[in-house]
């Protein structure tokens, strides 16, 4: 009897006690100088594919998947229902596709060209499974929808910004922030698009870490489901790139760096452990569970006393 009560607690206390799983991140670099040994892909020009890599969150060590297939990576982000990876690729260095990746083996699959007149920065899926980009273009740099069965794109509006950068991410409210570095200045901004015009609104300026000085960039941003920090890649284009995992807060503007992370990092996005395609049990119905257990295990302890005394 002794045995049964004690497994029942210990089975309620790993109920109670285990953690559920945390959310991955994940990243694309193309290839540098310093991966071509490690990713040994075909190369265009001296470009090489860019890679899938698993990224600490804690520290911004990478840790390399497998290559894409593709170049020039830029946006990544997971379709907040299927979780599904999307990115936004060079084919061959002259086309712009959007495609899907295998998160277990780096592998992408054309889905079909991106139609703008810009060049794509950043990609973010708000809750509701919209996915929209930031592009690239001469006057201003502007938001469009992107459909993700056929990738045609639906223009939203101009941002009033040219700068560089261009990160974008959703927090948890479905506020879609950005990135700016202006050309003049150097200096990095954050705003607030709206996903109605495509106008930025500004919120702050970027207090930047004590890192090298030179032209530095946030090109892509993306929400830590579990802690809803916002978090971002780093770039800071000197005679070699440097390439950092930072934390932003976007109520005061304050970068912070995590680490040193892969060189030519483009792209960032975190895999949220809630959606699943296969059934498990929400934290709520874990705690029932415990609870039930530990009633059992008291009912059976009860019953024990009383057996003894009568």
């Amino acid at each position: 009897m002794a045995k049964i009560i004690r497994s029942i607690v210990v089975l309620a206390a790993l109920v109670i006690f285990s953690g559920a799983a945390r959310a991955e991140l994940y990243g694309v670099a193309h290839e540098g100088e310093m991966q071509r040994a490690e990713t040994n892909t075909p190369r265009i020009n001296g470009i090489g594919e860019s890679s899938l890599y698993l990224i600490d969150p804690e520290t911004g060590a990478a840790t390399l998947i497998g290559p894409t297939g593709f170049y020039l990576c830029r946006g990544l982000d997971f379709q907040p229902i299927t979780n599904v990876l999307y990115a936004v690729c060079s084919n061959d260095l002259s086309f712009e596709v959007l495609i899907t990746i295998d998160v277990e083996s780096g592998q992408g699959t054309e889905i079909g060209p991106i139609i703008a007149n810009g060049f794509l920065q950043d990609l973010s899926f708000r809750s509701d499974g919209t996915l929209y980009g930031y592009f690239r273009a001469k006057g201003s740099n502007f938001l469009s929808t992107i459909n993700i069965n056929t990738a045609e794109t639906d223009f939203v509006g101009n941002s009033g910004l040219s700068g560089d950068g261009n990160g974008i991410g959703f927090d948890q409210f479905n506020d879609l922030f950005l990135t700016d570095t202006d050309f003049v200045t150097f200096a990095p901004s954050l705003y607030l698009l709206n996903q109605s015009n495509g106008l930025a609104t500004l919120v702050t300026g970027l207090t930047l870490p004590p890192l090298d000085e030179g032209f530095t960039i946030i090109n892509s941003l993306d929400l830590n489901p579990e802690t809803d920090v916002m978090f971002g890649s780093l770039d800071i284009q000197l005679l070699e790139y440097e390439h950092y995992l930072v934390t932003i807060d976007t109520s005061t503007g304050l970068v912070t760096n995590v680490g040193e992370t892969v060189e030519g990092l483009e792209a960032i996005a975190f895999l949220n452990p809630r959606v699943s395609n296969i059934p498990t049990m929400s934290e709520y119905g874990m705690i029932v569970l415990a609870v039930v257990l530990m009633a059992g295990a008291i009912f059976v302890l009860r019953r024990r006393v009383d057996g003894v005394s009568a």
